[in-house]
């Protein structure tokens, strides 16, 4: 658990890279962005929660989606 936890400590908590490469000084300006990829299964959920941001905390509400044939 530990060993775990130090792997975590070392990750940058936004892109999820290792803190050593993505902040390195060398590196700034050397990462480019790639093309956008879509979550499926994110935008199987904000289509299911529209019938309800109507309702009070709707933000709250957790819908799996699911993988169908």
């Amino acid at each position: 658990m530990l060993a775990l936890q130090a792997y975590r400590n070392a990750l940058c908590p936004l892109c999820g890279g290792p803190l050593s490469v993505c902040t390195a000084p060398e590196n700034e300006l050397k990462f480019k962005g790639g093309l956008p990829i879509r979550c499926h299964a994110t935008t199987a959920r904000m289509i299911a929660i529209e019938p309800y941001k109507g309702q009070p905390n709707h933000e709250a509400l957790m819908i799996a989606p699911e993988l169908s044939d």
